[in-house]
């Protein structure tokens, strides 16, 4: 059996990413010790897949389209700057989604329908749609990024219009993961 290290996941645009980055560098000032997410990597999970069998890849295409057409574009906004487990403790870094929030649940909630309807595992925690920014590698200076998270804890993007979902693979590297776009799933009627 071939498998493929997957997910499912939304693409961000350019000005998202660029606008990501502009947060990722006042971080590098800080004089804390992250590992930054490439803006280009940075992508919202709806499903990670893990090793999937690729003659999965076949039914996820017959079955995702279905749904998808069934749900129409629509508009979510970053905001926030957060951390789990929280901020005066950060390990991973994310950018919430307030808007649009309860849209992008229900589509994640579908896909996962149709994932285990062609018996692909999935996560049973509860959904919690972020973007992953940072990683914390060392506590020194903890202090200093739990007061810049704070300040930035209500800080807002622009809306980004959600007209796809994408399936990716991902390749570990010693200079972190590549992803690789397998198959793209437009939302609503084509």
């Amino acid at each position: 059996m071939q498998t493929l290290r997957t997910f499912i996941a939304i693409e961000l645009n350019k000005q998202t990413q660029f606008r990501i980055s502009e947060i990722q560098n006042n971080f590098k000032n800080l004089n804390v010790y992250l590992k930054l997410v490439e803006p280009k990597n940075i992508h919202l999970t709806l499903h990670f897949l893990g090793n999937l069998d690729i003659s999965k890849i076949d039914s996820l295409n017959k079955k995702i389209p279905v749904i998808m057409k069934n749900i129409e574009s629509f508009k979510i906004r970053p905001q926030g700057i957060g951390a789990f487990p929280n901020i005066k403790n950060p390990h991973i870094i994310w950018i919430g989604i307030k808007e649009g929030a309860t849209k992008l649940k229900d589509t994640q909630e579908r896909v996962k329908n149709i994932l285990n309807i062609i018996h692909i595992q999935t996560d049973s925690r509860e959904f919690h749609p972020h973007l992953t920014i940072a990683r914390v590698k060392s506590k020194e200076n903890g202090h200093i990024l739990t007061k810049s998270l704070t300040e930035l804890e209500y800080f807002q993007f622009d809306e980004i219009l959600i007209g796809e979902i994408t399936l990716f693979k991902s390749t570990l590297t010693p200079k972190g993961p590549t992803y690789e776009i397998l198959e793209k799933w437009k939302l609503g009627n084509p």
